[in-house]
C-alpha cells in the first residue's frame, strides 16, 4: 500500500497528473515487474495519449468513443501477421498494428488509464451471426457494457454470442497464446 500512496503523492508534486490512480479501482497494479506476463501494460506514450484526448471528457461515453476513435485511426489490423508472438497492449501501440485481441487489450487498457471500467470479451458469434474465435473489449457506460470492436471498426457493437472475461481468465489465455499455442 506504501508504494501506491508514494505513486499518488509523487503524481500531485507534477502539474496535471497524467493518471487519478484513484479513479482506478477494482485492478491489480503491477509496476515494473517482468515476471508475470500481462496484455494490460501502461506506459508513457499511452498516458501521454489518454492525458491529451481524454483530459476535458467528463463523460463516460464520450471518453470511451473518443479512445475508439483514437485507435481506428492510428492502429492498423495486421493482414498479414507476421509476427507469430501475441502482443500486449504497449507492443501495440508501439507497432502501430495488431489482431483482433491484441487491439482489444490496447483498448482496454487505455479505457482504464482514463478511468473507465473496461473488459477483454470472447466472441463466439459475431453481429453477421458467424461462428468466430474472436476478441473485443467491453466498456461499462452507467455499470452497462458496451462492446467496442477495433478489429470490426465498430464502437457500440452487438455480436450474438459472447462472454466477458475478467482478468484473471484472459491473462491465462494471453500467456497461452503468446507461447505460441493459439
Amino acid at each position: 500500500m506504501y508504494l501506491i500512496e508514494k505513486i499518488k503523492k509523487e503524481y500531485k508534486v507534477s502539474s496535471i497528473p497524467y493518471i487519478n490512480l484513484n479513479n482506478i479501482k477494482g485492478y491489480n497494479v503491477l509496476l515494473a515487474d517482468k515476471s508475470i506476463e500481462n496484455p494490460f501494460i501502461i506506459n508513457s506514450e499511452l498516458v501521454k495519449i489518454i492525458k491529451d484526448y481524454t483530459v476535458n471528457i467528463k463523460n463516460d461515453e464520450e471518453k470511451a468513443k473518443k479512445i475508439f476513435d483514437w485507435i481506428h485511426q492510428n492502429i492498423e489490423y495486421d493482414n498479414l501477421r507476421n509476427n507469430n508472438r501475441y502482443q500486449n497492449s504497449k507492443e501495440t501501440l508501439e507497432n502501430r498494428l495488431g489482431i483482433c485481441g491484441e487491439m482489444a487489450f490496447l483498448y482496454i487498457t487505455m479505457a482504464r488509464a482514463a478511468g473507465l471500467k473496461s473488459k477483454y470479451v470472447s466472441v463466439k458469434v459475431d453481429c453477421d451471426n458467424k461462428k468466430v474465435n474472436h476478441g473485443c473489449a467491453a466498456v461499462y457506460v452507467y455499470n452497462n457494457p458496451i462492446l467496442i470492436d477495433p478489429a470490426y471498426n465498430k464502437f457500440d457493437i452487438h455480436h450474438r454470442k459472447y462472454n466477458i472475461l475478467n482478468d484473471n481468465e484472459i491473462t491465462e489465455n494471453f500467456i497461452y497464446w503468446r507461447n505460441g499455442k493459439s
